[in-house]
């Protein structure tokens, strides 16, 4: 309420609904970054997969693998295997067990999946999004992957609209002095 106030949306605009959502069991899960969140490039898609439900990776409770895709190229361009010592799987009626896992040496998501995937997150950016990078959470279940949900990536500062990707730029951001 305090949101639609500050923004000038009309209350009586507005409706509030329940989403209710199938639980995807997912072989492999994870978060999918459109732009590459700690060098900032637009041009890479950084993909950190688990097996498993994501909830081992988003709680912090497993070094997921990750990917990084040159999204202009499309192929992988870095390949690190996370330990992925445990993972969090459904239960049949409800509730999810904790398993420990010995998946080093496993990728948790195939190539052509990886790619897929960079395809699917850009594909978002692009078409429901407006090109602002996204943070993405993803299933792959029977070799079908699923989006769950995208958000903004804000901790990307903005790209001045007329920036050519070549030649490369150094942008200083000053927001915080």
């Amino acid at each position: 309420i305090a949101y639609r106030s500050r923004n000038g949306i009309d209350q009586a605009s507005v409706a509030l609904a329940v989403v209710v959502q199938a639980m995807v069991e997912s072989e492999a899960s994870g978060v999918l970054f459109t732009a590459n969140p700690l060098t900032g490039r637009r041009g890479e898609t950084v993909i950190d997969a688990t097996l498993g439900l994501g909830e081992a990776l988003v709680s912090g409770q497993v070094e997921p693998d990750q990917y990084v895709v040159d999204s202009d190229a499309g192929r992988v361009v870095e390949k690190r295997l996370g330990a992925k010592a445990l993972a969090i799987r459904g239960q049949a009626g409800g509730g999810t067990v904790t398993v420990e896992s010995d998946a080093a040496d496993v990728q948790a998501l195939p190539d052509a999946a990886i790619l897929e995937l960079a395809g699917l997150g850009k594909r978002v950016e692009r078409e429901l999004y407006d090109g602002a990078p996204q943070d993405i959470e993803w299933a792959w279940a029977e070799g079908r992957l699923y989006l769950l949900q995208a958000r903004a990536i804000t901790s990307l500062f903005p790209l001045p609209a007329d920036l050519a990707a070549r030649p490369l730029h150094v942008l200083f951001s000053v927001n915080h002095m």
